[in-house]
C-alpha cells in the first residue's frame, strides 16, 4: 500500500495532468505554417467540403492553395481566366467558388485543375468577397451591389443595388446576409430578396473590415479605424462596442464554440493576437504569434479549429497561416451555431407517367450550409407491407433514377463534416405506366 508521500505525489501528478489537459483543451495557437504570397488585406481563407482550408494566392502561375489539417500546402492553377482571385467560399454543391475581376469561377476540390468552370459577370468587381447564402445560392459583395447566383447557372447571376457599397467582407446572419462597408461608417444587412438596411457604426468609428453572423441573426463586426473595438449587434437593436480602443481588429469568424474571433492586426497591446468575444460581450485574448507578424484574415475550420493568415509588414514574400485548436465547449464540427445542416428539396415529382417500362425521375436539392454534401435514399413501397428503412448513400444534385412503375419514397439529407440533417427532406411519389393505344 503506498505511503502518505507516495499518495501526495500521485495526487500532484494527477492534478498536474488534469490542468495540462484543461489548458490544452482551451483555444490556443498550435501550429504556424509557411504559405505562398497572398494579398494579406483582402485574400480570404475558407474551409472546403474536403476537410482542408483554401485561399487565393499570387504565387507566379498558381491561383489557389490548399492547406491540409497538418499545415501541408499544395498549389493549383485555375487557368488564365482567373487572375488575382480575392473571394473564396465553399458552395452547397460541394465545389469551391472564387471571384476575380468580372469573373466567377468554381472547381472540384478533389481535382482543382481539371474541373475549372469560369463565367463572365460584369457586376463582379476585383474586391468581391463571397459566401454561400441561406437560400442555397452564392452571394458576392461588389462595388455598389450584391450579386447572387445559382450554382447550376452562374452565368445568370443577378445584382441588387446597394448605393455606395465599398465591401470588405460578407457573411450569413440568420436568414439574411451582412456586409462590412469600409467606406461609409456602416455595416449593411441584406435580405435574400435584395432589401438592404444600414446599421451605422457608433460615433467615432469609421471603418469595418470584417463581419461574422450567428444563427440567431446576431452580428460581430470589427471597428478598425477611429474608436477601434470589437462590435456586436442584433438587429433591430443598435450596435455596441466592446473593448473600445484595443488595437486594429481585422477579419472576424464565428467559431464552433459559438464565440466570435477577431484577428487583431495592430495595436501596442494587441498586435499579433486573436480576441475571443462571446455572444454576451465577454472577451479574452489568445496570444503566441511569432514576433513581427501581423494577423489579418480568419476562418473556422474542421475539428473545432480556426485558421488565421499572417504577414510581416514590409516583407512582401513572408506569409504564414496559424492554426488555433481546442475551441470549447467542444461541439461537432458541422454543428456550428447549435444546429445541424439543413436540406432543401427543390424539385421532384408526385406522380410521373411513362409510356415505357421505366421512367427517368429527377430530384433537385440544396443546403444553405456552405460545404455540405448529400446522402440519398430511395424506398419502394409494397401494398400491405411496412416500408423498409431507408439506406442513405452519398449523392449529388440532381439525382436521377430509372424506375419501374410503383410507389416510392425519396429522402435526401445534407451532411457537413460528418454531421447529418436529423430531418431529411422527403417526397412520396408514384410512377404510372400509360398504355399506348394502337
Amino acid at each position: 500500500m503506498p505511503g502518505r508521500t507516495a499518495k501526495l505525489l500521485i495526487a500532484t501528478v494527477v492534478a498536474s495532468l488534469t490542468l495540462c489537459s484543461q489548458a490544452l483543451a482551451a483555444p490556443h495557437f498550435d501550429g504556424f505554417f509557411p504559405i505562398p504570397n497572398i494579398d494579406a488585406n483582402n485574400a480570404k481563407i475558407a474551409a472546403g467540403p474536403d476537410g482542408n482550408m483554401w485561399l487565393p494566392i499570387a504565387e507566379g502561375e498558381f491561383d489557389v492553395a490548399k492547406i491540409a489539417p497538418d499545415g501541408a500546402v499544395t498549389q493549383y492553377k485555375l487557368g488564365p481566366e482567373i487572375e488575382s482571385a480575392k473571394g473564396i467560399a465553399a458552395g452547397p454543391d460541394g465545389r469551391m467558388w472564387v471571384t476575380s475581376i468580372n469573373k466567377i469561377g468554381s472547381f472540384d476540390p478533389a481535382d482543382p485543375e481539371g474541373s475549372v468552370d469560369v463565367d463572365s459577370v460584369d457586376s463582379i468587381t476585383s474586391n468581391s468577397p463571397l459566401v454561400a447564402g441561406p437560400d442555397g445560392q452564392m452571394w458576392a459583395a461588389a462595388s455598389d451591389a450584391v450579386v447572387h447566383w445559382s450554382t447550376s447557372a452562374p452565368d445568370k447571376a443577378e445584382a441588387f443595388t446597394v448605393t455606395d457599397l465599398d465591401p470588405k467582407d460578407i457573411d450569413v446572419a440568420g436568414q439574411g446576409l451582412v456586409v462590412a462597408d469600409a467606406g461609409n461608417k456602416r455595416i449593411v444587412t441584406i435580405t435574400t430578396s435584395g432589401v438592404p438596411t444600414d446599421i451605422p457604426l457608433l460615433e467615432g468609428s469609421t471603418t469595418s473590415q470584417g463581419v461574422a453572423g450567428g444563427a440567431n441573426g446576431q452580428i460581430a463586426f470589427s471597428d478598425s479605424d477611429g474608436d477601434e473595438g470589437l462590435g456586436l449587434v442584433t438587429p433591430p437593436a443598435a450596435p455596441t462596442n466592446i473593448v473600445v480602443g484595443k488595437g486594429d481588429p481585422f477579419g472576424v469568424a464565428l467559431g464552433s464554440d459559438g464565440a466570435y474571433y477577431f484577428a487583431m492586426a495592430f495595436g501596442e497591446e494587441t498586435k499579433g493576437t486573436v480576441r475571443r468575444l462571446t455572444s454576451d460581450g465577454n472577451d479574452t485574448t489568445l496570444s503566441g504569434v511569432p514576433d513581427k507578424y501581423v494577423v489579418r484574415q480568419i476562418a473556422a475550420g474542421p475539428n473545432n479549429t480556426l485558421w488565421v493568415t499572417m504577414e510581416i509588414p514590409g516583407e512582401s514574400d513572408v506569409f504564414k497561416v496559424a492554426r488555433i485548436s481546442g475551441l470549447e465547449p467542444p461541439v461537432k464540427p458541422g454543428d456550428v451555431g447549435g444546429s445541424a445542416p439543413e436540406t432543401k428539396l427543390k424539385k421532384g415529382p408526385k406522380k410521373f407517367k411513362t409510356k415505357g417500362k421505366k421512367a427517368k425521375v429527377k430530384f433537385v436539392f440544396s443546403s444553405p450550409n456552405a460545404g455540405a454534401k448529400f446522402e440519398c435514399a430511395l424506398v419502394k413501397k409494397k401494398r400491405g407491407k411496412k416500408a423498409p428503412k431507408p439506406k442513405f448513400r452519398g449523392c449529388k444534385s440532381p439525382k436521377v433514377y430509372k424506375l419501374k412503375p410503383g410507389a416510392y419514397k425519396f429522402s435526401v439529407r445534407a451532411v457537413l463534416n460528418g454531421v447529418a440533417d436529423k430531418s431529411p427532406a422527403t417526397r412520396g411519389f408514384k410512377v404510372v405506366r400509360v398504355r399506348v393505344r394502337g
